[in-house]
């Protein structure tokens, strides 16, 4: 990746222009050139925060389905039970 906006010769000239020498200013630059190449440009983090966006959406209609799930079969364990509960009652065991 290169650096967007980042001027390698005016940078080299603001160095030499404080008193550094030119083989020294044009190591400093190359070096900040070089370690930058690794940084996250704004795209690079808009790209990820889509992507984590998409992610959470699945995630939270997931969620609502196992939660409707669980609730679906608790309704259904209790449904059970209460006819269980009823039939002991009226017709109790001999």
């Amino acid at each position: 990746m290169e650096l967007q906006g980042f001027d390698t010769l005016e940078a080299t000239r603001v160095l030499e222009s404080v008193g550094m020498q030119s083989e020294h200013a044009e190591a400093v630059v190359q070096v900040v050139k070089t370690g930058a190449q690794g940084l996250a440009t704004k795209g690079d983090i808009a790209v990820l925060e889509a992507r984590m966006d998409a992610l959470e959406a699945r995630m939270d209609a997931k969620l609502e389905a196992l939660e409707r799930r669980l609730t679906n079969r608790m309704y259904f364990g209790f449904g059970i039970l209460f006819a269980a509960l009823m039939a002991v009652r009226f017709f109790p065991p001999s």
